[in-house]
Parts: C-alpha cells; sequence; structure tokens
C-alpha cells in the first residue's frame, strides 16, 4: 500500500470536497437520523451467510466486491466531531471513508440532531445511541487513495459510535463490563437491523470501537458472533466482512467468529 503522509491525508479530503462541490446536484445520496431501536426485521431471505476476518483496508474490500452487489458499509463514527476532523489529516477507519468518499456532506446535515445532541449529552463516554443512515453515497479512491474506482461505487454507509473507554477511563468514570456489554449489543443489533431494512447484501463491518475508543475486542466480536448467530440475522447476509487494520484485532476477531457452529470464517 501507498505510505501517505498527514499532509497528503489532507491534500485528499480538500480535493473529494472540491470534486463533491462539482457533482453535488446530480447524486442520488440521501440521509435520515435515527433515534429508536428499529423494530426485529422479518427475515425471509434464505442466504448461506459466509463471514471473513480479513488483515485489510475497507477499501481494499470494497474494490474487491463484484460491481452491481448491494453494499453496506459501518462507519466507527465519532459522536462529537463532524467526519473525525479528517480534513485536518488525521486518519482512522471514518476518516478514510469521509477522505475517499462523498459521505463527509451528509453527516454535516445532522450537525444539531447528532454532533452538537452529542456535546451536550456525554453519558459518561456512552454519549447516544443515534446513528445516521446514509443510502447511496459515491465512494471513489481504492485503498491507494489515489487511484480511481472504475465505476465509482454507490453504497449505503452506517454512522454509528461505539462507547468511549479511553474517555471513560481519563475522566475516571466507573466502568462496568455488564453495561458496555448491553450497550455494545444494543448498537450492534441496531446495526445488523438498519443494514437487512436497507437489503444490502454484503456487508463491510470491522474492530468496531477497538481502536482509539479502547473497547474490549474479544467483547465486541463475541457479541458479533452471537447476534450472527440469531434467526433474525443468520441468513439476512450473503458476505460478512470484518474489514480489520490491526493485527492482534483481526487474530482475536478470527477465534471468536470461528466458534460459530457453521464455517463463518474463510480465509482464502
Amino acid at each position: 500500500m501507498t505510505n501517505l503522509t498527514p499532509t497528503d491525508y489532507r491534500n485528499i479530503a480538500h480535493h473529494t470536497m472540491n470534486l463533491y462541490q462539482v457533482e453535488m446536484n446530480g447524486l442520488p445520496q440521501h440521509s435520515k437520523l435515527v433515534k429508536q431501536l428499529l423494530v426485529p426485521n422479518k427475515n425471509s431471505s434464505q442466504n448461506q451467510t459466509r463471514i471473513f476476518v480479513k488483515n485489510e483496508n475497507l477499501l481494499t474490500r470494497l474494490k474487491k466486491i463484484p460491481v452491481g452487489t448491494k453494499i453496506g458499509i459501518l462507519s466507527f463514527a465519532s459522536p462529537i466531531i463532524i467526519g473525525g476532523n479528517f480534513k485536518a489529516g488525521i486518519n482512522a477507519q471514518e476518516q478514510t471513508i469521509c477522505r475517499n468518499s462523498y459521505l463527509y456532506p451528509e453527516l454535516l446535515q445532522f450537525r444539531r440532531e447528532y454532533y452538537y445532541y452529542n456535546q451536550q449529552h456525554e453519558n459518561q463516554g456512552f454519549y447516544s445511541r443515534r446513528m445516521i443512515v446514509s443510502q447511496q453515497v459515491k465512494f471513489l479512491r481504492d485503498e491507494t487513495e489515489m487511484n480511481y474506482l472504475r465505476p465509482a461505487r454507490m453504497i449505503d454507509v452506517v454512522s454509528m459510535a461505539a462507547p468511549d473507554v479511553s474517555l471513560m477511563k481519563k475522566k475516571h468514570y466507573p466502568i462496568s463490563q455488564r453495561e458496555l456489554r448491553a450497550d455494545l449489543r444494543w448498537r450492534i443489533t441496531q446495526i445488523l437491523r438498519q443494514f437487512a431494512a436497507l437489503g444490502d447484501q454484503d456487508l463491510i463491518l470491522g474492530a468496531f470501537g477497538c481502536g482509539s475508543f479502547e473497547n474490549d475486542a474479544w467483547m465486541v466480536a463475541k457479541i458479533f458472533q452471537q447476534q450472527l448467530t440469531t434467526t433474525e440475522f443468520a441468513t439476512a447476509f450473503k458476505n460478512i466482512y470484518f474489514s480489520i487494520t490491526d493485527l492482534k484485532q483481526t487474530a482475536v476477531f478470527t477465534a471468536i467468529l470461528s466458534e460459530h457452529p457453521r464455517p463463518l470464517v474463510d480465509q482464502k
């Protein structure tokens, strides 16, 4: 992969926003804010779901999925900073998405209802459980962030924040593993229900909240594993990719997801 600097990231981000200004009036993308827990999906799909755990950039996976597949991507959202301050050259999962797609203008629509609301409701690091659902977001580039996807891809993106364990530690808030587990289960259920409601076939997920927010990778992987065995989600999707750049987190997710009674993990 090309080694990029913070200056490169800033330049790519600003170029993306310039392109958006040219194309904005002809784009099909649209978004909504979801505040309440979605009702369970009446899943009529009978997919033989396959799950892959990959040590890779999510844009690598996006490029490999056949054109025409209906794809959903989970963005590990900052609850208080729109796009995770990606235009300043910061690099993480959400910033990668915002630099290489037109997601950021969708997030801007919820400056008050999502970001300002979370700033005012820190909730001891849990923030709110609100999520931003953006449909048909245009993705421009592959994992090099230099080469353009041909054709560009229109992707559904769910932006959801995980609880911020690092903030809890910094501010000496009480940390209850039981409360964290319950909160993560709520959020992961909400995410999967939203993708199912959108009719997405292939999902690109990852180690949700396990980076700077310091959630336990074993806990997060186990909740995904448990939810994906329920009747609601067991056959809802065709392919689920956990694209994870951290090697240790990749190993944890591989180990946990391999415990599923069906062969979830394919390392090819």
